[in-house]
């Protein structure tokens, strides 16, 4: 009897074929290919001088990443795609520093995306909620502010909407972080490069004032997308709005799975590697923010597979920021997230751990996000029919009981009874179903109140090692930027 690979061995293509259908692996082993040279240069030259002069700054933000997630993904590259991740091994490399960064906002010690990017971009605590504007009231200008008054480009690539919460927090000054149209048309003449989606926040379609912003930014001097394909095909740009979508972009477990989407819609890698084409022509340098924003909205949903997919994404477009930073003595790039999210593990199971391994495989014959199965699930009118769309998505073949909850919970959007209230929301009991075949647990629905991962390369890395409040990315950029932090109200 064969032996199986142990879970730091590359699957044979055979080997791989029995974690799930053909065609559910066929299709997760095109998607790897967009990760084909994750690892071909993980060398890292030696440590920068801080002494260099700090030309760019590249954040690179992993949104909602507890600290099992890199771990996770690592293992699960490795058993689908053959092949380790880039982070860990950019951790282990000479002058890269690694640290930890404290979450807390203003209002909880368990902070919301706004307060972590406020944060970020002004130094200040914030409650949640709001974006750069303190509890009294005082508002403060964001990063890009700052940045462009000492002539440096700003740049935000994000795979949610563009006005969300992270990279909202380095364009725009607003009490509500939903206050999506205000976002948008702070971001005018003030951010150089936005890359994401949200169309509907500049369309006058989609706006309650009817303002034509995406007009108002072309007028402007910026360069418009909304297709992948003119994106791929674009010369560098020095102003650029690229929309892509209604709201976020999708999970990459749904765009590897959708030609449609495949064809219309930019990965992040694509966009990050676009974006450092235009914004390195910058006289004065560069700021730039890049989020795998997914990562957060899988880990809300309890969503193992979603949640891997896109950190494997994230993991590709860091690696890309930091090839941008290799060989220079000028560029700071931080690879890092805003805070935990529903602490995932993959957990032992079975007599001596040893199911573990089999279940987390299984992983990768899922074919879709529990969006996609959700949406499908509710397109059909009986329990049988939810155990096929399970087993379609998954390979999972559901038992009785198993299939009524999910049912039951899909469909009238709670579990029949739970008495852990974070869990009682139909993607926590999906998440725990799933979780029993999987072997991966979470713990709730919602952020969490952990330190999180930090690591850093470039002038004034060292400064990131130990540990350290969010804040303090900004009063590091502040100092050696020689950037106003003044309140603006």
């Amino acid at each position: 009897m064969k032996t199986q690979p142990t879970s730091r061995e590359p699957m044979s293509r055979r080997h791989l074929l029995k974690v799930g259908s053909t065609t559910a692996v066929a299709a997760l082993a095109a998607g790897c290919d967009d990760f084909s040279s994750a690892t071909k240069r993980n060398s890292v030259p030696a440590a920068v001088a801080s002494k260099s002069k700090l030309r760019n700054v590249i954040l690179c933000v992993s949104d909602g990443m507890s600290m099992g997630v890199p771990s996770m993904a690592d293992d699960f590259s490795l058993l689908v795609c053959g092949r380790p991740t880039f982070w860990p091994a950019f951790m282990l490399r000479p002058g890269v520093t690694c640290g930890l960064m404290r979450t807390a906002s203003a209002s909880s010690m368990v902070t919301d995306s706004a307060a972590a990017s406020s944060a970020w971009s002004t130094g200040q605590s914030v409650a949640n909620g709001t974006l750069n504007v303190t509890p009294d009231g005082a508002t403060y200008a964001p990063l890009a502010v700052g940045v462009g008054a000492i002539g440096k480009r700003v740049g935000l690539v994000t795979t949610d909407n563009i006005c969300g919460a992270t990279p909202g927090g380095f364009g725009a000054a607003v009490v509500s972080r939903h206050d999506y149209p205000s976002i948008a048309r702070q971001y005018l003449g003030r951010v150089d490069l936005l890359l994401g989606g949200g169309r509907e926040h500049f369309d006058p379609l989609g706006r309650k004032d009817g303002k034509n912003l995406i007009g108002q930014f072309r007028e402007d001097g910026y360069a418009f997308f909304d297709q992948r394909s003119a994106l791929m095909s674009a010369k560098p740009q020095d102003k650029v709005l690229g929309l892509f979508n209604e709201g976020t972009l999708p999970y990459t477990i749904d765009h590897l799975n959708d030609a449609e989407l495949k064809r219309r819609i930019p990965s992040l890698r694509e966009m990050t590697d676009y974006a450092l084409r235009c914004l390195e022509s910058a006289e004065e340098g560069f700021f730039m923010m890049i989020e795998g924003s997914r990562i957060d909205h899988a880990a809300h949903a309890n969503d193992a597979a979603a949640c891997l997919w896109d950190q494997l994404a994230f993991d590709d477009a860091a690696r890309r920021a930091v090839e941008y930073a290799l060989d220079r003595d000028d560029t700071l790039v931080i690879l890092t997230t805003d805070h935990g999210n529903a602490n995932p593990g993959l957990c032992g199971w079975g007599n001596k751990y040893n199911d573990s391994t089999e279940r987390f495989k299984r992983l990768g014959a899922f074919t879709g996000s529990f969006t996609a199965i959700a949406r499908d699930i509710k397109q059909r009118s009986s329990p049988e029919s939810t155990a096929k769309v399970i087993q379609r998505y998954t390979g999972i073949e559901l038992d009785e009981t198993e299939t009524r909850q999910v049912d039951l919970a899909v469909r009238e959007g709670e579990p029949v009874a739970d008495h852990n209230d974070q869990h009682r929301r139909w993607v926590g009991l999906l998440g725990q179903v799933l979780g029993n075949h999987t072997a991966v647990q979470w713990n709730g629905v919602s952020h969490t109140s952990d330190n999180v991962l930090v690591s850093a390369y470039g002038p004034y890395s060292e400064h990131f090692a130990g540990v350290h409040h969010l804040a303090h990315f900004n009063d590091l950029i502040t100092k050696k930027w020689a950037l106003s932090r003044a309140s603006v109200k």
